[in-house]
């Protein structure tokens, strides 16, 4: 955990007691720059090994949290509870940790664009772009096709494709493939 900062370092004690091995081998790779396929069971953390990092990264200030700086890609629309337990819970908890310190960082935003998304929330990510976008292979495309997100996207630090395998080959997994790069 000496990859992170100390709060968050001691949150994850607090929380968690120590890291799995994949979560370890996740941060020593992506803290060196490097992209990562990240292959292990089903709940062995590795969708929040990703966005711990990402987290570290915004509330350090290594990356901008007043523009779009993490990017997180999954095909499954059940993905609500996915990014409750990995995202959202430790994220608020983190904040009330920093808080605690009376350490001043920033307030991280996090919005979902998928289909289902109303045309006002659709203005709303462009009018104030989240620190942390969530979508699915299809909205990102449809992104990537507009000035508009384009712009939004242009900050990106560090993209989370999550359940890969679903849609690895498929029409999906193709778009997916060749709209990341």
């Amino acid at each position: 955990m000496g990859l992170f900062h100390p709060v968050i370092s001691e949150w994850f004690a607090d929380t968690y007691t120590s890291p799995l091995e994949v979560q370890k081998d996740t941060w020593e790779a992506v803290s060196s720059g490097e992209h990562v396929l990240v292959c292990a069971p089903t709940g062995s953390g590795k969708t929040f090994a990703a966005f711990l990092w990402g987290l570290n990264q915004l509330y350090t200030g290594v990356w901008p949290s007043d523009r779009t700086s993490i990017l997180y890609i999954s095909p499954l629309k059940a993905l609500n509870s996915d990014i409750e337990q990995n995202l959202l819970k430790p994220l608020q908890s983190i904040h009330e940790r920093f808080a605690n310190t009376g350490m001043n960082v920033p307030e991280l935003s996090v919005r979902l664009r998928s289909g289902d998304s109303s045309p006002s929330e659709r203005q709303r990510i462009f009018k104030n772009p989240p620190s942390i976008f969530i979508t699915t292979p299809e909205t990102f495309f449809l992104l990537l096709s507009q000035e508009k997100g384009r712009n939004l996207l242009s900050g990106i630090r560090c993209v989370i494709v999550d359940e890969i395998h679903s849609i690895a080959e498929t029409k999906r997994g193709t778009v997916l493939a060749a709209s990341l790069e």
